[in-house]
């Protein structure tokens, strides 16, 4: 998906970013499947906020008005995202059946277990939507797909940029927070740079308040940030099987790929793992476990 003008035939020239002749210097990748290191999760909160910062002023002041060619409606109609259904998750259940079968053989407590299953029934499906523009008190544009294998460093580690912008939409800004801690970091991640991931962020995106029209003291965003925190919950058992899966046959864009995945989901989750299993499928597997006990220890699997 493309913001234009007009629709042309022609060629699209992109840049590769890890040219080692790019004027600006080279960048580099980062491992998908490790934990994202806390200097780079700054760096993430940072541009987030700039990028998030910028769009909630410009949707308030239109200025200037037209930007490639749209105006504020053309844009928002070319971005906006369908709000999907419950039936359209459905899929997912065998993730959360797969989970209740581990769980009881791993002999975790029985409330853990019925939250889980309670949560599927009621609870994942309505913190999935809760970011939608219908269900947020503020809206601006997001990135949509904010986890660490869409970004790159240069050399040093001190600048980031952003790559993979086709699930760009208007959202509540919450969602690029949670879906980045939930899909790049683990629990005792989150425990222990939480705070400074709300402070970095707040930092900057604050700064472009005065020209939004708002008035939003740290409190007051660290309250309505977390009452979003669902929405990571709900996206964390979604994407992180899909980004830890290096198998090319699991996958999303085709129809024999989405029953590989529902295969693969139905045959891996319902016991623990064993010793030999590949370490991306035991960490995926890790992280999983890690956000269903997270979850239950905050109270994010009880309806609100």
């Amino acid at each position: 998906m493309m913001v234009a003008e007009k629709v042309d035939k022609g060629f699209l020239i992109m840049e590769d970013l890890k040219d080692p002749q790019r004027p600006q210097g080279p960048l580099k990748e980062l491992n998908k499947n490790a934990i994202c290191p806390l200097h780079i999760a700054k760096l993430v909160m940072t541009k987030l906020a700039i990028f998030h910062g910028v769009w909630l002023s410009w949707l308030k002041n239109q200025d200037p008005p037209i930007i490639a060619g749209l105006n504020k409606g053309q844009l928002i109609e070319t971005l906006k995202k369908s709000k999907r259904k419950k039936s359209d998750l459905k899929m997912c259940k065998v993730i959360f059946t797969g989970f209740e079968k581990q769980l009881t053989i791993l002999e975790r407590p029985p409330e853990l277990i019925q939250a889980l299953k309670a949560y599927w029934k009621n609870g994942f499906y309505e913190n999935f939507v809760s970011c939608f523009p219908q269900s947020s008190k503020y809206v601006t544009l997001i990135h949509g797909d904010a986890w660490i294998n869409n970004f790159f460093v240069n050399n040093d580690e001190t600048e980031i940029t952003f790559v993979d912008f086709q699930l760009m939409q208007t959202s509540h800004p919450a969602r690029d927070f949670w879906y980045f801690l939930c899909a790049s970091t683990d629990s005792e991640w989150r425990k222990n740079h939480l705070e400074t991931c709300f402070e970095t962020y707040y930092e900057t995106f604050s700064k472009y308040f005065t020209q939004a029209n708002i008035s939003m003291t740290y409190g007051d965003f660290k309250k309505e940030f977390n009452s979003k925190r669902g929405f990571g919950v709900s996206m964390g058992f979604m994407v992180i099987p899909i980004m830890l899966n290096e198998n090319p046959e699991l996958n999303f864009s085709e129809i024999k790929g989405i029953r590989n995945m529902m295969k693969f989901f139905k045959e891996t989750f319902v016991k623990p793992m064993v010793e030999d299993e590949a370490e991306n499928i035991k960490e995926m597997n890790r992280r999983l476990l890690d956000l269903i006990e997270e979850s239950h220890e905050l109270g994010l699997l009880v309806p609100k």
